[in-house]
This record gives C-alpha cells, sequence and structure tokens, in this order.
C-alpha cells in the first residue's frame, strides 16, 4: 500500500543538518509516512554512505543520488516527482519536524478534505508564529485577516512545512517555469498550482521549525517582488 505523505527532503552536503533532521523522522511511529531523500550529487563522501545507512536502519526512507549536480529547484521537484504518497511535503535539509507532527497531520490528511495544507512557518530560537503573523510591507502590524495572512505565505520563498495532494501538481508546467525563470523559489509556483481550483486548509499551526533567518526569506516590498520580469511570467502562467 501507498504512504499517505511522503516528506521530500532535497540533499545537498551539510551531513550534521541532514543527520538531525533524519534522526527526528525515525523516530516518527507511524507507516503511513515515508521519507524521500534526493541527494543532488554531493560532494561531501560522508553524505552517501550516511544515507545508505539510512535505509539500512529504516525502510521507510527512499534514497536517491543524482548523476550530477541539477540545482536546488529542480531537486525539490524531482524529490516531489519520487514520491509514492497521497500527499507530499517539502522539508529542508536543515529544518526539523515540529514534536507530535504525525499526531497533528495524519487525521487532517486521513480525512481527505484538503488539496494543499499551509502551515505557520517559525524559526529556531524565535517565539512561534513571531514571523508568519508579521505584515512583509509594514513589520509592525499584525497580519490578521485569512486574506493578508495568505498573502504573507505567497511572498515568503521558504518552501518547508507546506502540504499538496501530488495528483494536483504537473510537473511539466513546473519544470518548464524553471527552464524560464531559474531564479523563482519553488513555493510560489507550488503554491498558486494546488490553490487553481482546488481547496486548501490554512493551518494556524507550525509543522516545521526552520533553522534559516526570516530576514533572507521576505521582501520589504511585494509591489518590487511582483515588478519582478520572472514573477510576471509565472502570474500570467496561472
Amino acid at each position: 500500500m501507498d504512504p499517505l505523505l511522503s516528506i521530500c527532503i532535497p540533499s545537498y552536503n551539510r551531513l550534521q543538518l541532514l543527520q538531525k533532521l533524519a534522526e527526528r523522522l525515525i523516530t516518527i511511529a507511524s507507516n503511513k509516512i515515508e521519507f524521500v531523500i534526493c541527494d543532488d550529487y554531493s560532494t561531501e563522501k560522508e553524505v552517501q554512505s550516511y544515507l545508505k545507512d539510512l535505509y539500512i536502519r529504516d525502510h521507510r526512507f527512499k534514497i536517491y543520488f543524482n548523476d550530477n549536480t541539477i540545482g536546488i529547484t529542480k531537486n525539490y521537484y524531482k524529490s516531489l516527482q519520487l514520491a509514492s504518497g497521497e500527499y507530499v511535503m517539502l522539508v529542508s535539509n536543515e529544518d526539523l519536524l515540529i514534536a507530535g507532527f504525525e499526531t497533528l497531520i495524519l487525521p487532517i490528511l486521513d480525512s481527505k478534505k484538503f488539496d494543499i495544507i499551509i502551515s505557520i512557518l517559525s524559526y529556531e530560537n524565535q517565539p512561534t508564529h513571531s514571523y508568519y503573523r508579521r505584515n512583509p510591507v509594514d513589520p509592525t502590524s499584525d497580519i490578521i485577516t485569512l486574506k493578508e495572512q495568505f498573502s504573507h505565505f505567497i511572498f515568503r520563498s521558504h518552501i518547508s512545512g507546506n502540504i499538496f495532494k501530488k495528483d494536483i501538481l504537473d510537473f511539466s508546467l513546473l519544470f518548464d517555469l524553471h527552464k524560464q525563470c531559474q531564479h523563482l523559489f519553488p513555493v510560489i509556483p507550488l503554491t498558486l498550482m494546488g490553490l487553481k481550483n482546488n481547496k486548501f486548509l490554512l493551518l494556524n499551526q507550525t509543522l516545521v521549525i526552520a533553522k534559516i533567518s526570516p530576514a533572507l526569506y521576505i521582501t520589504s516590498n511585494k509591489n518590487e517582488y511582483l515588478e519582478q520580469s520572472h514573477q510576471l511570467y509565472l502570474f500570467k502562467k496561472f
């Protein structure tokens, strides 16, 4: 039987961070979840041996090695393609799942009510919700409406912690978009594709703790962001 959820991890070097994430995944006590790791031809030899050992320790891990480096965005999409779960979730290899992740998310997925689930993104050593609930144009203003909260999500570039029903994703289009706009973060095309004629849940909880500072992932002005040519191309596609 295929798993309900595939947690997809595009990987490249950074063994110590990957180990922390993988060891956390091993503690998940559910056969409804598989872990797909797609390594993008890491230059650190220890990564390959560690990943091979992971599969021996826990057969829920599906390990793939690229024959050459294809780049972070294509590796994101490839890891999703390789998943066999009904739902897929990307997790960057430096991030960590919250305690009790499976208890929270599996009942929601079992309900079959949603095609895309958007979670709050929290950062290591910061109060939960602090980043996500701030307006990217006016950081002193709390985001209080669903529309504003979703708008804030779409303008962040960190993809970890959001879940998509796999059969709503058009991988031909995603790879085509990457050819046209190679600097486009995958969160936006994935989300626009997921929301097109599909049901979404804005989950007011954190699923993933991100390690990277939010300063790297936020634009100070949404209009400037949209004016970039690759963003305009993308929105025309949808």
